[in-house]
């Protein structure tokens, strides 16, 4: 089984502009889930229009999103010619790296359900963050992340869609191509850290987890 699956890192947030800054803005519960800065909606619109320009991604099946609110944004901002024709849904797996960093910690679902009411919080079993309270001193070691990418996989493998967008983090995306799936590059080219509100596209055999890049990154 092949899927065309489009990754993309969300928006801009504004806790990247403060962790730029000076990295200890990372550990300020003023980021609490933090949500995009004015850039990453720029970023957003701009990618949106490219789609759209292009014709791109008209035909996706799915839209599979973290359940963190700059995902949830980003989703929703970058896609949302797709609101009211393509499912979005929310997967806990897909969040980002838990552990000691506010940004990371999740509101609650029922914080996030009037505001991004087109999305399918269903898949979610827990009410409030499973995650971030088992890394209070620490970051999630990336084999924990690597377990959440198989995961999410075997979900997918369980799918019909066979076009399917995913927005989710840069450390989680990191992890995913890293450790879980095996690319075939081209000669001399190899993973890059994905920038925000970057898109890259790939041919996903299931469950071998082979994969093969797929039209143009943006």
């Amino acid at each position: 089984m092949s899927k065309k699956v489009h990754f993309v890192r969300h928006a801009q947030g504004e806790h990247n502009v403060a962790g730029e800054a000076n990295r200890e803005n990372y550990l300020k519960d003023d980021y609490l889930d933090s949500i995009l800065s004015p850039l990453g909606l720029e970023q957003c619109a701009k990618l949106n229009s490219k789609l759209r320009e292009k014709n791109h991604l008209h035909d996706a099946d799915l839209i599979v999103v973290s359940p963190m609110r700059r995902t949830l944004q980003t989703a929703t901002e970058c896609f949302n010619h797709h609101v009211g024709k393509t499912p979005f849904v929310a997967l806990e797996a897909l969040r980002e790296k838990a552990g000691k960093h506010p940004c990371d910690n999740r509101l609650s679902i029922s914080e996030h359900r009037p505001v991004f009411p087109h999305v399918n919080f269903d898949e979610i079993e827990h009410e409030h963050d499973p995650l971030y309270p088992l890394f209070p001193d620490c970051r999630e070691p990336d084999e924990s992340m690597n377990n959440r990418a198989r995961d999410f996989f075997e979900w997918m493998l369980k799918r019909e869609e066979e076009n399917i967008i995913v927005v989710t983090h840069s450390a989680y995306l990191q992890a995913m191509f890293l450790n879980v799936l095996s690319v075939e590059y081209e000669q001399d080219e190899k993973f890059v850290w994905f920038e925000n509100c970057e898109l890259r596209s790939f041919h996903i055999e299931l469950p071998t987890l082979k994969a093969k890049p797929h039209l143009k990154i943006y």
